[in-house]
């Protein structure tokens, strides 16, 4: 009831064919992985399992069953591609075996011989074909018995693999003495889905196998999957594979390029959601409309159930129109005057209100409008901020009912967001690292460097500068590799998001960076969407790592030409 249909903005993930899916933690990846599951495509489309368009199985790298450390001491070693694809393999496997388990079948007879068929001739087959040596036979009655033999089988092969390799790889100078079974992917996975095709429940439509958060499995893993994607079997099996924009390499196992559209096609959740804010709005409205409806709020207007603070609202109308009447006295001759006045009205109304307070911290971030904004295109960002919202109100009010969001309420709650979305979420990264002492490094740069753009944003935000709304940078030149490696950090915890524009030049493309707009109230910045950059030296941002108060001091004292002499000021369409 609560899902919000996005399938018409990613229809390459329902196709048959391999596609990577790529989006920060919160952009919806995990949720659109659990609808295309079988019992909520059944209940969606009132359909039999088998008359599903897809049969899709989800297999989550992230609960710890891939990313063993024992496996990286396989690290040039011992056979490791092979070891390790035998290891993925009977892990899929049994996910899949254990997702076909969980399905209501029907108990009669058709089933229960396909079922049996499926075990003592083709498993039988496929186990015999990878070297196993032991036979294979059930004369069970119940479908769900039978399946859960195969089960035990693949628990089985679990069991003997750790003992007779995990147990032994600390002996990295000698020779692991393995003679059990080795299972691939074309000579046992594949023909192991084809064999389940044919039982008389499933669907003889393609298997989805739904690889969750691809990026925490390690080198080789990413490797061996990349393998699997370049093979062609998108009629029997589509690998539909996530990831946190983490993703190791797009090499196989022997060092070949698995590239776009040849072998997959690619989805960027933060591309779409970040820069197009016409379909990331109303897909909100929906999730929240549909959320609220559930627990009796009928809410037709979202903008109604988060209302902004009046009397700024109303502040801010005058400077606009103020700006507006301004622009339209100086400037009555220009074409297309109305937009305009209005774009200049829209550009600097907030900067100039918030520049007027006497407190800044009192600018208030309540309204729909500014929230959509502040959750940057990631949904769960929105969700977890109006249930806290909601929560707080329920405990400050518990004698009212609640017919709309306080604005005070709203604009403290997501001031306390902001905060935790920086001190919590670095302090969590900087106790993960703490044995790590160069990822720790990183991490202390990107808090450095976050810390100096915001304070910049904030001065640029307050100046008299043409453009005054800024939030993203471009490079005005080649980063090094520290810098490099930082950046792509932010973009991996979804502090930044990556795109590319032209550069100064016109001769080619470089790198922007928006920051995350969930940092606005943290900053004191304006989250709205009509926005400028900044071309910024890589010696600069270098120096923002390091030295975040001397970064911004030279900002004080120089002004914007330090960021880069050569720049003008560009203004990035309203989207």
């Amino acid at each position: 009831d609560l899902f919000v249909n996005v399938f018409s903005d990613f229809e390459s993930v329902l196709l048959t064919g391999h596609t990577f899916i790529h989006g920060p933690r919160g952009s919806g990846k995990s949720m659109m992985f659990r609808f295309m599951n079988p019992d909520c495509q059944r209940l969606k489309f009132n359909k039999d399992i088998k008359d599903l368009d897809y049969f899709a199985i989800t297999i989550p790298i992230k609960n710890g069953l891939f990313n063993l450390r024992d496996l990286d001491l396989l690290n040039n070693n011992h056979g490791e591609y092979l070891l390790t694809e035998h290891f993925m393999i009977i892990r899929f496997s049994n996910f899949i075996i254990q997702s076909i388990i969980e399905l209501d079948i029907d108990e009669n007879e058709e089933n229960l011989q396909s079922c049996l068929e499926f075990v003592n001739k083709d498993l039988k087959r496929i186990f015999s074909l990878s070297g196993y040596d032991s036979d294979i036979y059930t004369d069970k009655r119940i479908c769900k018995e039978i399946l859960e033999y195969v089960l035990r089988l693949f628990e089985d092969l679990n069991s003997d693999f750790s003992r007779k390799v995990l147990l032994k790889l600390d002996n990295r100078n000698g020779i692991i003495d393995y003679n059990g079974q080795i299972c691939v992917f074309e000579d046992f996975l594949y023909p192991l889905l084809k064999a389940l095709q044919k039982l008389a429940f499933m669907p003889k439509s393609p298997i989805y196998l739904l690889i969750d958060d691809a990026d925490n499995l390690n080198l080789a893993q990413t490797k061996i999957l990349n393998t699997w994607v370049s093979y062609r079997t998108t009629k029997v099996v589509s690998l539909k594979i996530s990831t946190q924009m983490n993703y190791k390499t797009y090499k196989t196992t022997n060092n070949q390029l698995i590239t776009t559209p040849h072998d997959y096609s690619e989805v960027n959740l933060a591309d779409l959601y970040t820069t197009k804010k016409s379909r990331y709005k109303p897909r909100l409205e929906e999730v929240i409309k549909k959320r609220l409806n559930k627990f009796g709020y009928n809410t037709q207007d979202t903008q109604d159930f988060f209302p902004a603070d009046k009397e700024q609202a109303t502040g801010l109308e005058i400077i606009t129109n103020s700006l507006k009447e301004q622009y339209l006295k100086e400037n009555a001759n220009v074409e297309d005057v109305e937009r305009k006045a209005y774009d200049y009205a829209y550009r600097y109304s907030s900067a100039i209100y918030m520049k007027n307070l006497k407190n800044r911290y009192t600018y208030s971030y309540s309204g729909f409008e500014n929230l959509v904004n502040i959750s940057s295109g990631v949904m769960r960002h929105f969700i977890d901020f109006s249930a806290s919202m909601f929560n707080r109100q329920i405990t400050d009010y518990p004698s009212e009912s609640i017919k709309y969001l306080k604005p005070g309420i709203q604009d403290a709650i997501i001031k306390e967001y902001s905060n935790s979305y920086y001190d919590t979420n670095f302090s969590k990264y900087e106790d993960d690292c703490e044995n790590n002492n160069v990822q720790l490094e990183k991490i202390e740069k990107l808090r450095n460097l976050i810390n100096a753009l915001g304070q910049i944003f904030h001065l640029i935000l307050l100046s008299e500068y043409a453009e005054r709304r800024v939030f993203s940078f471009a490079l005005q030149n080649k980063p090094n590799s520290e810098l490099k490696e930082v950046l792509e950090l932010g973009v991996e915890h979804g502090y930044f998001h990556k795109s590319l524009i032209s550069n100064k030049m016109g001769t080619g493309k470089t790198s922007l960076y928006t920051l995350n707009r969930i940092f606005a109230p943290f900053f004191k910045l304006d989250p709205s969407g009509f926005t400028g950059y900044k071309f910024i030296t890589c010696e600069s941002l270098c120096l923002a790592m390091y030295n975040p108060t001397t970064f911004v001091n030279n900002f004080k004292m120089k002004g914007e030409k330090w960021l880069d002499p050569e720049d003008k000021h560009v203004q990035l369409p309203l989207i």
